[in-house]
């Protein structure tokens, strides 16, 4: 029992945080440790760190630029050399990371706040796996690896105005490894930091303590030494794409409004997973919320600068525009995003709205006398049983990454029965024939590179896969489709063969919508609507048709067939191709994206 009451609390609270991510693990792994899309573009570069191909910068953007480092490739890569290169190493590599911050995160709120600072991170953490569902604690995608960093650079930061050392150099680490993973955080990791710094020169501090830390932030981006001019061109197409790009920015109403649902019942890391409109965006809601928090944080602002020196309120004096520069800036980063607002875009907005309400609670709760704090505190380990119990929820319901995992592990099994019944003379070149969002083509170089069978990249592409190129001659041309529309389009074509295809209908349906797409698609190619490809896979293609002209009973019966399938781009295949026989493909893939 002493030994017992030996144990750091923030330990003890640790390890209940850690709980989910064993859940995850074991799911994840239960369910065949399958990467797609993203995720196995990570492990592809994973290998390249572990096998020698050092790659220098983040991991690619459909914007036409990588993110700015590739230290987390780095960090992964012992777990690739364990595994022997499988896929599980990956997911215990990412379980283990989490493991490991969390328990960091739970370690500085101690250091600063107590039990109480440890049981706000590690419940922030695990609020904000709860915002996105699935195996989020384990996923090898670049929005969840950045979500524990974030937490542990704003606690660090608070930690900074406080002037305690081991929280600088918390903060200038985890500002340089998260600004890598993900570009999105740079503006509100640079803003905090700065403010932070200038509050802990302002309250006395020594300016020398700030240097080393800097000096290891700036180091972590060795890996530019390996290709310094790649790296140096990156910087510039980021440069380039934010300061001169046509796309327009979602805007800074909008964003209030995003961020005002953060902070309501509804928000999603109270609610879980919350996504509005066909491509799931992340939704709004009344400023009413947000402007009620603005008040109330307004109203403690005040109440902490006029109150006596001797007063426990007093310690929050200067973390006051630490807590207003989040929440500013957060907007701020929100407004300036491109194109669609995708929930895993601006993860922090939970992180933030998270923080600001335990601020104003440390406020009004700081003189809190001895009688109300065995109620609170019952109240508080309520919560956090709680926000243990959301958090194991969603990872118990789900094996894999993304909805779409299982069918594109299908599909990859059928390409190497293909491959193995069929065998070719020399390696295979891999194309893309849409640019749809299931994650195949990814995957599929992923999964042949791990088996050893020859293949290859298109030239062009080695931004996103790595050094993939195939140089040698293709003995054959695979066509990777993440929708039907392309699919149908290219098995219609001479000489195609079918390698792979997921879909919903028997042989006599499938053939049918096959010919269906390819009538539509032809006539929509005729009068100049190409854009209006996407919609041949939605319940709704008739409609979306109306006035156009084509044939609108094929229109009808097809809409017909896609209204059974459980959602839609649920087909998808592969299609192959003799090396000297390379179909025209006449549509954009962007018409998929």
């Amino acid at each position: 029992m002493n030994r017992f009451k030996r144990v750091p609390r923030w330990l003890v609270i640790s390890a209940f945080g850690i709980i989910p991510i064993v859940v995850a693990l074991v799911n994840a792994l239960r369910g065949g440790a399958i990467l797609v899309g993203d995720r196995a573009v990570f492990a592809l570069l994973v290998k390249d760190a572990a096998t020698g191909s050092f790659p220098s910068v983040g991991q690619y953007s459909w914007h036409g630029w990588n993110h700015l480092g590739a230290l987390i490739f780095y960090i992964f890569a012992p777990f690739h050399w364990l595994s022997g290169g499988a896929a599980w190493g990956l997911f215990a590599g990412v379980a283990l990371y989490s493991s490991a911050l969390l328990v960091a995160i739970a370690w500085l709120g101690h250091r600063l706040r107590g039990t109480w600072g440890s049981a706000l991170g590690v419940t922030a953490l695990l609020a904000c796996w709860v915002s996105v569902g699935r195996i989020a604690s384990v996923d090898a995608w670049t929005p969840y690896l950045a979500l524990p960093l974030f937490i542990l650079f704003v606690f660090a930061a608070l930690g900074v105005t406080e002037r305690d050392r081991a929280s600088m150099w918390l903060m200038w680490v985890s500002a340089s490894v998260v600004v890598q993973i993900h570009v999105g955080y740079l503006p509100i990791v640079g803003l905090v930091g700065l403010v932070a710094c200038f509050v802990f020169w302002w309250t006395g501090g020594n300016q020398r303590s700030i240097t080393r830390p800097i000096a290891t932030a700036v180091l972590l981006f060795t890996p530019y030494l390996f290709h310094l001019r790649e790296a140096v061109r990156n910087l510039g197409d980021l440069a380039h794409y934010f300061v001169t790009t046509n796309e327009p920015s979602i805007g800074l109403s909008r964003a209030l409004h995003v961020m005002s649902f953060e902070m309501s019942p509804e928000a999603s890391w109270l609610a879980g997973p919350s996504e509005v409109g066909l491509i799931g965006e992340a939704p709004s809601s009344s400023l009413t919320w947000l402007i009620g928090v603005a008040l109330a944080l307004i109203a403690t602002t005040v109440w902490v600068w006029r109150s006596a020196e001797e007063s426990p309120r007093r310690q929050y004096l200067y973390s006051a525009p630490l807590i207003w520069t989040m929440l500013v800036a957060g907007t701020f980063a929100v407004a300036q995003v491109r194109g669609y607002l995708f929930p895993y875009v601006v993860l922090w907005r939970s992180i933030i709205v998270i923080f600001v309400f335990a601020w104003i609670a440390g406020v009004v709760l700081a003189n809190t006398t001895k009688f109300r704090q065995p109620m609170i505190t019952v109240v508080a380990i309520g919560l956090f049983v709680l926000n243990i119990v959301g958090a194991i929820l969603p990872v118990v319901d789900n094996k894999t990454s993304t909805s779409d995992a299982d069918n594109v592990h299908l599909a990859i099994k059928q390409a190497v029965e293909f491959h193995r019944t069929a065998p070719t003379d020399g390696p295979i070149m891999l194309k893309l024939g849409d640019g749809g969002l299931v994650g195949l083509y990814p995957a599929l170089v992923y999964d042949l590179e791990e088996r050893g069978i020859p293949n290859g990249i298109e030239p062009g592409t080695e931004w996103v896969f790595g050094d993939r190129a195939l140089t040698d001659e293709a003995s054959t041309l695979w066509f990777v489709c993440d929708t039907g529309t392309a699919f149908s389009l290219l098995a219609a074509q001479p000489e195609a063969q079918v390698v792979s295809v997921v879909t919903p209908f028997n042989e006599p349906d499938e053939a049918k919508v096959r010919q269906l797409q390819v009538q539509l698609a032809t006539q929509l190619q005729t009068i100049g609507h190409e854009e209006f490809l996407s919609s041949l896979e939605s319940p709704l293609v008739s409609l979306a048709l109306t006035g156009l002209d084509i044939d609108h009973d094929a229109a009808a019966e097809l809409a017909s067939y896609n209204a059974r399938t459980p959602e839609p781009g649920f087909r998808f295949g592969i299609v192959a191709f003799p090396a000297d026989s390379v179909p025209d493909l006449w549509w954009s893939l962007n018409a998929f994206s």
